[in-house]
């Protein structure tokens, strides 16, 4: 595994090497001590992984967006220097330095950000056979989270692969800047597909010379893959999974949401194996985080098995809304308004409610030019679903509010 220095990243317009990019801050992430390095602009978080590769550097990166003031506190006391600009904040706890560890921060989605730690040995999970095509690679991630990492260490040891950073603040930006940096595949969540097709016609999408498409993170259904391959003929259409403690797990190309059922329990690519313990998904895997105690890890989602198919479908605290003793599945009243066929977008969640505990509403955003009302969509939903789980409200928003991480933010 040889960094591949004289790469490319394609940085506000312009191209740089990787080996350019490890000088920036050679005299910070020099390996002698444990750093986190906030950024605050493009080229450092880029920098940064860079100089710690090369000095077998102790490393974590946090989005400047994320970097509050108590998050900085927390990670001070697990021993880091604190790096954002020309501030050093010492460590409040004292920790020697691990030579080539990699700390990836969560997004924090079900709870507090996790602090996970990796290596390069378990962080680069792609080992790329030498006929990998030539890829320029779009990275529209939150600096420091997992799929960052991914693309970025993509980009470091894959040979022939360049990235061209966006900031997730700058998506509105991002095919414009793929014209013109010639990016030919995009790794990026389901939500974040759903809101460009929300924002941008048809015949400004199709001049993207994409071959590949990568989706990951959330999620993936069959009509935004039937979407994506209609815009996208040439592409090949990749959906992943991968969680920051597990590492990158699956990947699947055959055009279909899920994986085979085939697939449980027989060992894959890099001898991962997944299996699913009543409807919990676990995995064992040689790309799980370095503090793992077990072989078989949980990865918390729940996972459905339906037409020879095995379905993701996320945290049990997240799908089932209890109202008034009853389980309301969201992920089942999320897809009866996506049945509608003016309806781009929906996310359905338990809100608190006297007596009931809680009952489900629902955010939704429609297709451009569409007409329905929320009454109309609370119609349509109630002749498909029991009373108990259709919504009591339903919000019409203009488009879909993304996180750091390009995941759904309601």
């Amino acid at each position: 595994m040889r960094p591949q220095w004289d790469a490319l990243v394609v940085l506000d317009g312009g191209a740089t090497s990787w080996a350019e990019l490890a000088d920036d801050l050679a005299d910070v992430v020099d390996g002698s001590r444990a750093v986190a390095l906030v950024a605050r602009d493009t080229r450092t978080p880029w920098a940064a992984l860079a100089a710690a590769v090369r000095a077998g550097g102790d490393l974590l990166v946090v989005d400047g967006d994320r970097a509050d003031e108590s998050l900085l506190d927390r990670l001070r006391d697990a021993g880091y220097l604190v790096v954002d600009g020309p501030r050093r904040l010492r460590p409040t706890a004292t920790a020697p330095a691990r030579a080539g560890r990699v700390t990836v921060l969560t997004s924090g989605t079900t709870g507090a950000p996790k602090l996970v730690e990796h290596d390069l040995g378990s962080l680069v999970t792609r080992r790329a056979p030498a006929d990998e095509p030539a890829r320029r690679w779009l990275c529209p991630y939150s600096a420091g989270t997992y799929a960052w990492y991914q693309l970025a260490t993509t980009g470091l040891f894959v040979p022939g692969q360049s990235v061209v950073p966006v900031a997730p603040r700058d998506l509105d930006t991002w095919v414009a800047v793929a014209l013109a940096s010639g990016v030919t595949a995009v790794s990026a969540t389901p939500s974040f597909w759903r809101s460009t097709l929300l924002t941008h016609r048809d015949d400004e999408l199709r001049p993207l010379p994409l071959r590949q498409l990568t989706l990951g993170g959330e999620p993936v259904e069959q009509d935004l893959l039937d979407e994506l391959g209609r815009l996208f003929p040439d592409a090949r259409l990749t959906h992943v999974y991968a969680t920051s403690e597990t590492g990158a797990v699956l990947a699947v190309s055959d055009g279909r949401a899920g994986f085979p059922v085939e697939w449980l329990d027989a060992p894959r690519a890099g001898g991962v194996r997944v299996r699913l313990r009543g409807d919990q998904l676990e995995v064992a895997s040689p790309w799980v985080h370095r503090t793992a105690t077990s072989e078989w890890v949980s990865t918390g989602d729940r996972a459905v098995v339906r037409d020879g198919r095995v379905h993701v479908v996320g945290r049990e605290a997240v799908q089932f809304i209890n109202v008034g003793g009853a389980k309301v599945d969201a992920v089942a009243v999320q897809a009866a308004f996506l049945s509608h066929p003016e309806v781009a977008w929906a996310r359905v969640r338990g809100r608190r409610a006297p007596v009931l505990g809680q009952v489900p509403v629902a955010d939704v955003v429609l297709r451009r030019g569409a007409s329905a009302t929320a009454d109309d969509l609370r119609a349509h939903v109630a002749g498909r679903l029991p009373e108990v789980a259709v919504p009591r409200l339903v919000t019409l928003h203009d488009d879909i509010p993304l996180t750091p991480a390009l995941k759904a933010a309601l």
